[in-house]
């Protein structure tokens, strides 16, 4: 399994916060490495190795503002997760609409900072999934 022993810290709180989005993520890794090698795709098995995280998709945002959108590629009953690092002030987020419900469905955008900034959004397409197929995990619900 490429993930054991060396996932980022999105996904150990991914595991905490939304465990069946969390599982879902493990099974889709490996259900795309049994795909690999079955179909004889060997740089995708190379891939898979390092890929260290249960999230299928990542952009990389640096010292960049992001316009107001809406996130139509990754499933909506899943959490986003976005990490920043770097030496800045005034990070600022921001949803035109005064209801925030969930990110997939409402606009939202980051403003440009003072300083240096490097962004991590993780989340998961379903595309991923459908190809995968792993199921959808539903909401988190706490129970």
């Amino acid at each position: 399994m490429p993930l054991q022993g060396r996932q980022p810290s999105a996904s150990v709180a991914l595991r905490i916060m939304h465990p069946e989005q969390y599982w879902a993520g493990l099974q889709t890794f490996s259900s795309l490495g049994e795909q690999a090698e079955s179909k004889e795709l060997p740089r995708m098995s190379e891939i898979l190795e390092y890929w260290a995280s249960v999230f299928n998709t990542l952009s990389i945002i640096s010292n960049r503002q992001t316009p107001y959108h809406r996130d139509h590629l990754s499933i909506p009953e899943c959490f986003d997760i976005l990490t920043t690092v770097g030496n800045y002030s005034n990070a600022r987020m921001s949803m035109p609409s005064r209801v925030w419900v969930y990110d997939w469905i409402f606009r939202h955008g980051v403003h440009e900072v003072e300083g240096d900034r490097v962004g991590w959004a993780w989340y998961m397409r379903d595309s991923v999934h459908i190809y995968a197929g792993v199921p959808s995990c539903g909401w988190a619900r706490v129970d």
